[in-house]
C-alpha cells in the first residue's frame, strides 16, 4: 500500500512538471504591466515593443474599424466623451492621447512593428461590429496580415461564433479561435474541432463548468485559453486541469512563477 502511495504522489509530482513545461502564456492587450503594475498603455506600440523586448510567447490586442475604414487598435469601443473607434474617424482617434501619453495606434503600424521580431506569436481579437462593417473589418485584417507575412504567427479570436466562421472562409489556413463567458456555453471542442478551429478561449468559469472538456481538448490536438489568470492559484488551477495556455494581464510575474515550478 505504501509503495502504490509512493507511485501516486511520484506520478501526480511529474504531471504537474510536465503540465508547468507545456502551458504557454498569452499576455492580454500587449504587455504594459511589470511587477503587478501598470507601466504603460495596453494596447499600445509601446506594449508591443516591451513585449518583444522581454521575448515573450505571445500577445493579444483588439481592432476596431473606424468611420473611414482605418483599423485601430483599443480594447473598449468608446475612447473618451463622444469619441468612439467605431464612430469617430481615424484622424479624430489619433488626436487623443491615451494616460501615458501614447496614440492609438492603427493595425498598420502594429503590424510593422511586429515584423521586427522574429517569434513572438499575436493574437488579434475582431470587436464587435454590424455584421456588415465586420465582414469587412475582417477581410481587410486578414489582407493586412499576409501583406506582412505574417500569417503563420497571427491567430484570431471573437466571441462571435460567425465572425471565427467567416475568418475561415477568407483564410482557411487561419488558427481561429472562438471566446467565450457564457457559463452554459455549449460549444464542445468536438464541435470547435469540426469547424476547424484552432482552439477555444474560455473564461475560468466557463471551463471548470465542464472540467472534462480539457481532456478532451488534449485528445483532439486542439488549443485550451484559460483566462483570466492573474493569480498563482488560477495558474496552479489551470496546469492541473492541463490547459494549453494561460491568458494574463501579468506575463512577467506568472512566467516567473511557472519558470520557478519547472526548476522544482
Amino acid at each position: 500500500m505504501k509503495m502504490m502511495r509512493f507511485f501516486t504522489v511520484a506520478a501526480m509530482m511529474l504531471f504537474t512538471i510536465t503540465a508547468f513545461a507545456q502551458v504557454n502564456i498569452l499576455s492580454h492587450r500587449g504587455y504594459y504591466t511589470k511587477d503587478g503594475k501598470i507601466v504603460t498603455d495596453e494596447n499600445s506600440l509601446d506594449a508591443l515593443k516591451r513585449a518583444q523586448e522581454a521575448n515573450l510567447y505571445s500577445i493579444e490586442f483588439d481592432v476596431h474599424l473606424t468611420a473611414d475604414d482605418k483599423i485601430v487598435i483599443h480594447h473598449d469601443t468608446k475612447i473618451d466623451g463622444n469619441l468612439n473607434c467605431q464612430k469617430s474617424t481615424f484622424d479624430e482617434i489619433r488626436k487623443y492621447r491615451l494616460p501615458f501619453g501614447n496614440q492609438i495606434p492603427s493595425l498598420e503600424e502594429w503590424l510593422t512593428q511586429a515584423e521586427k521580431h522574429p517569434t513572438l506569436q499575436y493574437v488579434i481579437e475582431i470587436k464587435k461590429h454590424s455584421w456588415k462593417r465586420e465582414k469587412k473589418l475582417l477581410q481587410m485584417v486578414v489582407d493586412a496580415v499576409h501583406a506582412h507575412n505574417l500569417q503563420d504567427r497571427v491567430g484570431y479570436v471573437s466571441f462571435r461564433l460567425e465572425t471565427c466562421k467567416e475568418l475561415l472562409k477568407i483564410d482557411p489556413k487561419a488558427r481561429v479561435t472562438f471566446n467565450s463567458a457564457n457559463v452554459h456555453e455549449t460549444l464542445t471542442p468536438d464541435d470547435a474541432k469540426a469547424l476547424g478551429f484552432y482552439g477555444i478561449s474560455y473564461r475560468i468559469d466557463v471551463f471548470l463548468n465542464h472540467v472534462e472538456w480539457l481532456k478532451r481538448c488534449q485528445e483532439i490536438d486542439l488549443k485550451s485559453f484559460f483566462w483570466m489568470v492573474n493569480s498563482k492559484y488560477l495558474v496552479d488551477l489551470g496546469m492541473d486541469l492541463g490547459v494549453s495556455i494561460v491568458t494574463t494581464d501579468y506575463a512577467d510575474v506568472i512566467a516567473k512563477y511557472i519558470e520557478e515550478h519547472k526548476k522544482k
